[in-house]
């Protein structure tokens, strides 16, 4: 089990946690997000979709030594996508100044590898393949991208 007391707050500041959702409120089109994920999904009928998200990101720390995409990797059927919404690279100069602020708030080393871009070479590390971007937006804190990726036999 990972250390607890590594975990990071929401908002990278324990005090600023109540505030979490209100902040995602005011500075994302969290309804056009949602929605655009549920059209790349595109659900059909008696299919098994696992959901799994990490919100605020400290349950991404908690897990994080049990590896939770090869974990998604292994409950995936051949064949199966995966399909993740993050913060990726900025695509614009604007966007890098916007994501600057979510790095400050939840701290540099914890957004690192989306301020890189690394996240679909960290999913593709984890065996998926076909690894892809679907979709793209940006928001009044950074940009958000959208990816999907194969599970291989």
């Amino acid at each position: 089990m990972a250390n607890m007391k590594s975990n990071k707050p929401a908002a990278g500041r324990s005090w600023l946690t109540p505030l979490y959702d209100f902040g995602v409120r005011v500075t994302m089109p969290e309804r056009m997000i949602r929605d655009r994920l549920a059209r790349l999904v595109d659900p059909k009928p008696q299919q098994r979709i696992l959901e799994f998200g990490f919100g605020s990101g400290s349950n991404r720390v908690a897990i994080h030594d049990q590896c939770p995409a090869a974990e998604l990797y292994r409950v995936l059927k051949s064949g199966g996508s995966l399909i993740v919404g993050d913060w990726g690279a900025a695509n614009s100069f604007l966007m890098r100044i916007a994501s600057g602020f979510i790095s400050l708030i939840d701290g540099f080393e914890t957004t690192r590898d989306n301020r890189r871009g690394e996240i679909p070479n960290l999913v593709e590390t984890a065996g998926f393949s076909d690894v892809r971007e679907l979709d793209v937006v940006n928001t009044s804190v950074g940009t958000f991208r959208f990816l999907r990726a194969a599970a291989v036999p």
